[in-house]
């Protein structure tokens, strides 16, 4: 959004002027980035301070200032890679020193275009096509590409690739009791124990981290009595940068009580930014960290998705969201992810009317309901999530579950070693003998013959046994290897001797 704050053109008495408006931008600046870190949101916004034109350096007549042309732009955020001065600073601010820079009385020629900044800023946002990059910034072309400030230089942890769809052929989750499906094609059954985490995902250099805790829930059958109740993704292992999903068996007592507030599995499903220190029960549109967002809301049973593979996703033209904040290329609006495969909904007849009426009166994020959609979406992978749970009035299997997917993995994290449950999976493995694709023996299909071979300390815990029989392995291998090399070396020797 845009605030403007006037009261600076100080032709007469500028130090006065200062005394009084420097405070109030002051105030106001550290209010709102109070604000945001309490939301958690600081980490996803970008303030940018800016002016229509410059000051002169020296003093009028009037002890004030004049009309100049060159200026400076203030970043802020938490994901801008502060402390820096871009583009070319003078030397001296004496023209005779900085001839071509400086002119009198005290002004400053530009060398950095305006689009340069915004250059990084909108890339940040995630425009990178450049249909949509001229159509953010019109006179982009008139400026020479390297007269162009990167998002790399201007914020911290920005990926390289934008995110594409994984060319894997499954799209690889778990599935409530808990059934694994493969990345390629695999379907079996993990047991795992109550109240344990698990690892179901670990991408080395601290890429991806996605573990799953498992809950027994005694009124189902024995036999099928294990559920996935907690989830948590994180990106750089660190609690501070991932999501938490919990479940709790009871609404929390701001959902129960206060019929106005609309909560997410009516009370049941939590969604934490910050490691498990605060927690959000209400649906919304939310972004955490840099580029990361979840859209959160209740389902209608109907609507509530099955299984599905990866799309080919196109770049979406720019738009701006509800509330105003400009959404990224991939970004598509609430009401447009549920509108989406709806060859997988449960009933997607039945389900119609009710999209109808939620796009007619754009009270997607007011419904009510046991059951829950989330959409998870990052630079490096997206998924999708759905929270179910038994019938209140049927409560022979009282459960709580999490079902969740991969729908897009970025190029980057596609090229890379998976391990976790799901992770052994993106490679096929085929029988010695009858030459077929392994799809349903677990004990072929997982390095680790014990479930807890894939145990993790926690939700944001990223070492389990199974990653270091890997680790083993590969040594092994490299050690046979070198023997190996070391006695062809030997046998040549002797033959030539």
């Amino acid at each position: 959004f845009y605030v403007a704050m006037s009261g600076f053109d100080s032709h007469i008495n500028l130090n006065l002027s200062l005394d009084i408006l420097l405070p109030q931008m002051n105030s106001a600046m550290a209010e709102f980035t109070a604000e945001m870190k309490a939301q958690g949101s600081w980490n996803s916004v970008v303030v940018v301070m800016t002016s229509e034109f410059s000051r002169t350096l020296t003093e009028n007549t009037g002890e004030g200032s004049d009309h100049a042309w060159g200026g400076n732009y203030f970043l802020a955020g938490g994901g801008v890679n502060g402390g820096q001065i871009l583009g070319e600073y003078p030397d001296s601010f004496d023209p005779n020193v900085d001839a071509g820079i400086m002119l009198e009385p005290g002004i400053v020629i530009p060398t950095t275009p305006w689009e340069s900044m915004w250059n990084g800023v909108v890339r940040w946002f995630g425009i990178t096509d450049a249909a949509d990059l001229s159509e953010a910034l019109p006179n982009i072309g008139a400026f020479p590409a390297e007269d162009m400030l990167t998002a790399q230089e201007l914020f911290v942890d920005v990926p390289t690739d934008a995110p594409t769809d994984a060319p894997t052929d499954g799209d690889g989750g778990f599935n409530g009791d808990p059934v694994i499906l493969g990345l390629q094609n695999q379907v079996f059954k993990f047991d795992g124990r109550d109240g344990a985490w698990y690892a179901n995902l670990a991408i080395p250099r601290n890429k991806l981290q996605w573990n799953m805790q498992f809950k027994q829930f005694n009124s189902c059958p024995a036999d099928a009595n294990m559920f996935i109740s907690s989830m948590s993704l994180s990106t750089e292992l660190s609690s501070n940068s991932g999501i938490l999903l919990v479940t709790t068996p009871e609404p929390i007592p701001e959902c129960r009580e206060n019929p106005d507030i609309v909560c997410l599995g009516d009370g049941t499903l939590h969604i934490s930014f910050d490691g498990g220190k605060s927690f959000i029960s209400k649906p919304g549109d939310y972004q955490y960290a840099s580029r990361h967002r979840i859209v959160a809301h209740n389902t209608f049973g109907a609507c509530s998705r099955k299984w599905h593979d990866y799309d080919i996703s196109l770049n979406q033209k720019q738009a701006l969201r509800d509330g105003g904040r400009r959404a990224t290329v991939r970004e598509k609006k609430p009401l447009q992810l549920l509108l989406e495969k709806r060859h997988a909904m449960i009933e997607p007849k039945e389900c119609q009317a009710w999209i109808d009426d939620r796009t007619k009166q754009d009270d997607l994020f007011q419904q009510r309901g046991q059951w829950s959609t989330l959409y998870i979406e990052g630079p490096l992978v997206s998924f999708h999530v759905e929270y179910r749970r038994s019938d209140w009035f049927d409560k022979r299997c009282d459960f709580q579950s999490l079902d969740a997917w991969m729908t897009s993995v970025s190029s980057e994290l596609e090229q890379t070693e998976w391990q976790g449950i799901l992770g052994e999976t993106k490679q096929k493995i085929y029988h010695s003998s009858s030459g077929e694709q392994i799809v349903s023996d677990r004990s072929q299909l997982l390095r680790g013959q014990d479930d807890a071979d894939y145990e993790v300390d926690g939700p944001y815990g990223s070492s389990f046994a199974a990653l270091q029989k890997q680790s083993t392995k590969k040594q092994h291998g490299f050690v046979k290897n070198a023997i190996t090399s070391v006695i062809q070396s030997v046998e040549k020797s002797v033959v030539s001797s």
